[in-house]
């Protein structure tokens, strides 16, 4: 499990059926948290929340606001994913942190094997 863990950080496939796979799922959960009063509840505190504060921002995406939206001021998702990933993605910005009942020697060297296919740091 930690050897697939590992490779989603350092070589997502990022491929196009899964992107789009993936803005349905999120959509899917929209569309459920719709109906939820808590969730409607926790979006009226946001609207009234300071315009400045994170707080007030949408907290789920759809397929208007993550596909639609963007395609219509030319933004390729998948390519957004691609850069985000290329920009954030280095071990300087990540933690690990994992327990296990093996030895921290042993560990130790399972997570530098692993992992250390992830870039070391910021590209830019």
């Amino acid at each position: 499990v930690l050897s697939i863990w590992s490779e989603f950080f350092s070589c997502p496939l990022l491929n196009e059926s899964s992107a789009d796979r993936e803005l349905h799922a999120v959509n899917q959960e929209h569309e459920k948290n719709i109906q939820s009063d808590p969730w409607r509840e926790a979006q009226l505190l946001r609207h009234l929340s300071d315009p400045r504060s994170r707080y007030n921002r949408f907290p789920t995406g759809s397929l208007e606001t993550l596909k639609a939206l963007p395609a219509t001021k030319g933004i390729d998702v998948r390519q957004a994913l691609l850069d985000f990933h290329l920009r954030y993605y280095y071990a300087g910005n990540m933690r690990l942190c994992i327990l296990h009942s093996e030895s921290f020697d042993t560990m130790q060297s399972k997570v530098e094997s692993l992992f250390s296919a992830i870039r070391p740091a910021d590209p830019s």
